[in-house]
């Protein structure tokens, strides 16, 4: 079944970060496999050609190659329902399907839906009882407030516009999260398949951080996974909001220190450094990881901020540059020696 190439380029235009169009055969935008270019944020190497047959997609960056329903049903499986309305209504319009196209395009429907249903209860819970904040211009004055709030913490736009805001949930059993920034955690399929929650409230009994405990979730997950160039230093961090004023960098939060954890960390990730927050509980852990022969950074001597964030808040800088991180970074008996003066 050939699907139209005007229903190929909307939905590539819709879901891929940046997408521009830029004739009638040629799409192009942010690749979502490989982050797309580390050093230049306006590189758009990830281009839907639409005169080949079939359609094809490709990224100059990291080399993928592939037809571009393939590709629109390994990334966006939650769109292809849609996709597939679309081509409903042509059929119906303009009779180019004969009947065993539509059979054949009605059981490409309940696949679709039934690789999308592994996380239906999150899907859910960010649809209809949560905002957006990727568009600023259609929040409320309380989700705008968080939106700003972000804003001022040096998180990126494009961080943001994968968060939400949930102020009035109505499933009892979410009610929890009400009046809380939700951040995502998306999987290879760029799906949400867990999430943090930061408390915006004005109850300051109320813990600040919460996690999903939805049944389709995972009791663990390492955020922004996804996204890191393994060929590079990944830069571990503990807090979520941390993780995204490093380049190239995960985050831990919630999941806990352990010997299980950091040899998953060590196999999948060849080159590592370790940031962890600026007071007595982070340099416990950079202790603890020291003696587990990681690779940590030490917080020079004379820096009172607390963490990452507020480094970057302090500087009005989106990301820390990793020189400097690189520069203070130690391991072995060298990172206990700079640990121990430092702290001083």
């Amino acid at each position: 079944m050939k699907i139209p190439t005007h229903i190929l380029q909307n939905i590539f235009l819709q879901n891929i970060p940046r997408a521009r169009k830029k004739n009638n055969h040629v799409c192009y935008g942010r690749c979502i496999v490989c982050g797309d270019s580390k050093h230049n944020k306006k590189k758009l190497r990830l281009v839907l050609l639409t005169n080949k047959d079939p359609s094809v997609v490709y990224c100059h960056n990291c080399g993928l190659s592939t037809t571009a329903e393939i590709f629109f049903k390994k990334h966006f499986p939650t769109v292809y329902e849609n996709l597939i309305g679309t081509i409903y209504e042509n059929i119906k319009r303009e009779e180019i399907f004969n009947e065993e196209d539509r059979k054949n395009s009605q059981k490409e429907i309940d696949n679709a839906i039934h690789s999308s249903n592994e996380f239906e209860e999150l899907h859910n819970f960010l649809k209809e009882e949560c905002v957006s904040l990727d568009n600023q211009s259609f929040l409320n004055k309380v989700e705008s407030k968080a939106f700003d709030y972000l804003e001022a913490r040096m998180i990126s736009r494009e961080n943001i516009g994968e968060m939400y805001y949930c102020s009035c949930p109505t499933n009892k059993r979410h009610m929890k999260f009400k009046d809380h920034i939700i951040i995502p955690y998306y999987n290879e399929m760029n799906l949400p398949y867990y999430f943090q929650a930061r408390y915006f409230g004005y109850n300051k009994n109320r813990p600040r951080y919460i996690t999903c405990d939805f049944s389709c979730c995972p009791n663990k997950a390492v955020y922004n996974e996804r996204r890191v160039d393994y060929t590079n230093i990944v830069y571990i961090t503990e807090g979520i909001i941390d993780s995204m004023n490093i380049s190239n960098a995960i985050s831990v939060t919630g999941v806990g220190i352990s010997e299980d954890l950091i040899q998953y960390l060590s196999e999948r990730f060849e080159k590592r450094v370790w940031v962890n927050d600026n007071d007595g509980a982070g340099n416990k852990l950079t202790e603890y990881l020291l003696k587990n022969g990681q690779r940590c950074f030490i917080w020079p001597k004379g820096i009172t901020v607390k963490d990452v964030n507020e480094m970057a808040v302090r500087t009005k800088s989106e990301f820390i540059p990793k020189k400097w991180i690189d520069k203070n970074s130690y391991s072995g008996i060298e990172g206990l020696g700079a640990l121990l003066n430092n702290s001083k």
